[in-house]
């Protein structure tokens, strides 16, 4: 009985010890975990959330972007036909030069920017952009039209409005005078 006393009572001043002894002293990996949760700026002083520091360098727009679609057809068909000269003259330099592309175009992608380098997508936004353009002239002429006729309809308005109020005038005139007798009625 007194052996598992003693055994008992040893486990007790055990357990004791032990947590004790995590409270009194952190390990090392209790201090990293504290170290790793304090939050990180970047140069702008706004808080990061990701796990990698990428080297702030300043992103040019991607040569395949904007709304100017002839330009960038006639650049993507240039590229394509260097591309073309470039298999028949050194096919593993074009293989390189090609997956260099591809890669550029994967990141502009990742980054959220339109790579517009399809001929056949480019060919039909310039037909929409053409469209919309004759459309837009087609209403601006219409509108230019109406305000003519309206302009028009209120000068010759005004015109009678005038020509009417003359002939009132001279009216009036007449009348005064046939009226103090100056002027002789039929005549």
């Amino acid at each position: 009985m007194n052996k598992l006393k003693n055994n008992k009572s040893a486990k007790r001043i055990k357990l004791n010890n032990n947590n004790n002894n995590s409270i009194a002293f952190p390990t090392n990996t209790d201090e990293k975990k504290m170290e790793s949760n304090k939050p990180i700026y970047n140069k702008d002083k706004k808080m990061v959330f990701s796990k990698f520091d990428f080297p702030e360098t300043e992103k040019k727009a991607s040569k395949h972007s904007g709304k100017n679609y002839k330009k960038l057809l006639k650049k993507t068909l240039k590229e394509k036909e260097e591309l073309k000269t470039m298999e028949i003259n050194d096919p593993e330099k074009a293989f390189v030069q090609k997956e260099k592309k591809n890669w550029l175009k994967a990141i502009d992608k990742a980054e959220g920017i339109k790579v517009k380098d399809n001929p056949e997508l480019l060919k039909k936004s310039i037909k929409k952009q053409e469209q919309m353009k004759r459309k837009s002239q087609k209403k601006w002429k219409e509108r230019k039209e109406t305000v003519e006729k309206f302009k028009q309809k209120k000068e010759q308005k005004r015109r009678e409005n005038i020509k009417a109020k003359k002939q009132e005038k001279i009216n009036k005139k007449i009348k005064r005078a046939k009226k103090k007798g100056r002027i002789l009625p039929g005549f």
